[in-house]
């Protein structure tokens, strides 16, 4: 399960963002912070799984 902690950790970023942004819109920039880190460990794991990987080719 150890491959699922990454998009698990940026969606729960996203969410955390979302959620901050309607407790106060004050804190929209720290809001901001959190999803675009989300967006960004999102957009890595998908990469990471579409690009053909060292470990993956048979030898």
């Amino acid at each position: 399960m150890r491959p699922y902690i990454v998009p698990l950790t940026g969606a729960v970023l996203l969410v955390i963002g979302i959620v901050i942004v309607l407790a106060n819109s004050q804190f929209a920039t720290v809001a901001l912070v959190f999803q675009i880190a989300g967006v960004v460990l999102l957009g890595f794991y998908m990469v990471k799984e579409m690009l053909p990987g060292r470990s993956k080719r048979k030898r």
